[in-house]
């Protein structure tokens, strides 16, 4: 199951945020390495790598303790890691004796690894006065498996030989490496990581990565430790710099790219991270390639260029003592890339913000937008459209006619402020799209906005009752997935007072306030049998897809999942938010879908019970009469057609 619960941010909650253990989100990953740090690492790694050799070493001196007797033994300090080639079939290890004196015959013995293609012969002879003579090592060509290393262990068989004090015996391997640099070197890349952030709040940074490619797989490369001394978020105590990790990329067909499953060196402190495509996901689960062209291409990169680009939410992400069996879509913003030796990720980035509302002096309406340019980012074209209209396929088509000049749409060429004008009150979301020195477009952005008209007539509300709201009161989850994933936000209930709030115009109406955030709300409506219904109420957390909203259940199933049938075994089992009351007490319980249109991030109770009720008479008196009239008991369990949300919906497509 994976669950889109990828960066979820606020600020000013109504209680600090604490995380429990696989549940909620962690806390914002602090950098504790500077970035010259990791630059002077990137050097120093680079010069190690270059001079890294596994052919033999000659000229080391090694002398054994002079003893009586023979003695023929091996070098320690000689390699014993050998390359190999198709194009030999043969290889030396050196044999040494203290006396040269004399021709010497010495027998060996060779205990070969399972599958070793080595052959060792029964014995070596030194020529009079030579004291230093090669074990020739056979193998057959045509058996060589690039990547694998093996071989054996040979030991010295005379039994006139002294070995008190030297080494007798050697174990060796050999094999031919499949991957091999870029020409002339040049195999530092570049990398823009997009796939921790499915987790915390940083950079999408764009750091020197070491690849290489096959020889004998065209088309398939490699990047070695991803996450390691290079990646500038980190410290050196969050990675093991004990040995190499390497990332293996399938591009042969470079329309359909894809990245293996990677467990990196990286922990952050919730176990080893591990990395992938869903192609290499959905391939684990049985899924053949071929299937996964036919069904899901979108979820495959592109090569072009010498740039690998992935498509947004086509990757996962796993901290192993976290979420191990949840895995997280990744790269939510499109923006990973890798760019192979000799090119450059060019960054054509929209980020944008809303400032507020301008009136001018004919009470015209515009939301004020800053809007800021990536570094290579020469012009954008933006355009509004109603929040409702906004789906993929709108939109796709939207930029098409828009990059076809069929439609007509404001452009600016550099990062500032823009005046959008609207006229009604709503919700909208501003399409921004980024364009190359050539006038190619490039990404596409969009802001989501909330805008209030200056001629509407502004709703008024009046305090109605005091209570205490706990956030989380009850984790959900479990009605519908096998697995519960915990309250949102963090994991843990918040608890806190809040003001209940009737609307002067529609005695129907209220708000609690605060909500999540400080300065948001929850606004709903209670009908004459004390179910609660809201739709769209904004939390003020994000995730990477925009803002996460709340919606009651019924609301949910009715019109998110156009299931009418589970929306009634809700309300008939009394899982519907919905309000319960007696003689002592008053309580509001809000059964909450936390989602932003795409992935769920929370299922649960939200409860608020009142403490006191400010009753003022006049419409006051009147809302209160009205909704202590709706007593609600609740009992029995979910109806197993709603269990169907036990295949995760965001990957039913």
């Amino acid at each position: 199951m994976l669950i889109n619960d990828s960066k979820v941010k606020a600020a000013n909650a109504i209680a600090p945020q604490h995380y429990g253990a696989m549940a909620g989100q962690p806390p914002k990953k602090q950098k504790t390495m500077k970035k010259t740090l990791s630059y002077l690492s990137l050097l120093l790694a680079g010069i190690s790598m270059l001079g890294i050799t596994s052919c033999k070493e000659e000229g080391v001196d090694y002398t054994p303790a002079d003893v009586p007797g023979t003695q023929i033994y091996f070098n320690p300090e000689e390699a014993t890691t050998f390359e190999v080639s198709k194009n030999t079939d043969g290889f030396d290890i050196n044999l040494y004796r203290a006396d040269g004196t004399g021709d010497k015959t010495v027998n060996l013995t060779y205990t070969a690894d399972e599958g070793s293609i080595f052959q060792v012969p029964a014995s070596v002879t030194f020529a009079n006065g030579q004291k230093v003579t090669p074990i020739h090592v056979t193998y057959n060509p045509e058996e060589l498996v690039y990547g694998s290393y093996l071989g054996g262990t040979i030991s010295v068989a005379d039994s006139n030989n002294d070995a008190t004090y030297c080494v007798s015996n050697t174990a060796f391997k050999a094999g031919a490496t499949e991957w091999i640099p870029f020409p002339a070197n040049k195999s530092w890349g570049w990398y823009r990581e997009d796939l921790l952030t499915s987790f915390f709040s940083v950079d999408n940074d764009v750091y020197s990565v070491y690849m290489e490619q096959s020889k004998v797989r065209p088309g398939m490369y490699r990047m070695k430790n991803v996450y390691g001394a290079t990646y500038p978020e980190i410290g050196p105590s969050e990675f093991d710099a004990t040995k190499d990790y390497y990332w293996e990329i399938n591009a042969t067909d470079p329309n359909f790219v894809y990245v293996e499953k990677y467990e990196s060196e990286m922990n952050v402190g919730y176990g080893q991270c591990v990395f992938g495509s869903l192609v290499s996901y959905f391939m684990e689960k049985g899924n053949t390639l071929e299937q996964i062209k036919a069904k899901r291409p979108e979820i495959f990169g592109k090569l072009e260029d010498g740039i690998i680009t992935m498509p947004a939410n086509s990757m996962y992400s796993i901290m192993m003592d976290y979420n191990a069996d949840s895995p997280r879509y990744a790269n939510a913003s499109g923006l990973m890339a890798i760019a192979f030796p000799g090119h450059v990720i060019a960054d054509y980035s929209i980020s944008a913000e809303y400032l507020g509302r301008y009136t001018d002096t004919e009470d015209n309406d515009f939301a004020q937008v800053a809007i800021n340019f990536g570094e290579d980012v020469n012009s954008v074209k933006y355009t509004m459209i109603p929040a409702e209209v906004s789906t993929d396929e709108y939109i796709s088509e939207l930029v098409q006619q828009i990059n076809c000049d069929s439609i007509e749409a404001p452009s600016i060429n550099k990062s500032g402020t823009v005046s959008v004008p609207f006229e009604k009150s709503g919700k909208y979301n501003l399409i921004m799209i980024s364009y190359n020195a050539q006038g190619e477009s490039q990404t596409v952005a969009m802001l989501e906005m909330k805008l209030q008209s200056s001629k509407d007539n502004v709703e008024t509300w009046t305090d109605i009752a005091v209570g205490q709201l706990t956030l989380g009161a009850k984790d959900l989850s479990g009605l519908f997935w096998k697995d519960p994933f915990g309250v949102f936000p963090n994991g843990e209930a918040i608890e806190g007072e809040a003001v209940l709030k009737v609307s002067n115009s529609d005695q129907n109406k209220f708000k609690l306030t605060p909500y999540y955030v400080d300065g948001t709300e929850l606004e709903f409506t209670v009908n004459d049998e004390g179910y609660i219904f809201f739709d769209g109420s904004e939390t003020g957390y994000e995730s990477n897809n925009g803002a996460v909203y709340a919606v009651d259940f019924y609301t949910f199933f009715l019109k998110y999942q156009e299931n009418e049938e589970t929306a009634n075994a809700l309300v008939e089992k009394g899982y519907a938010a919905h309000i319960e009351a007696d003689q002592d007490s008053f309580v509001y319980y809000f059964n909450t879908f936390f989602f932003d249109g795409d992935g769920i991030f929370g299922c649960q109770t939200d409860k608020f019970d009142v403490t006191e009720f400010a009753i003022g008479g006049g419409d006051v008196e009147s809302a209160v009469a009205k909704i202590k009239k709706a007593i609600v008991k609740s009992n029995g369990t979910m109806l197993t057609k709603a269990a169907s949300l036990n295949e995760p919906i965001i990957f039913n497509k």
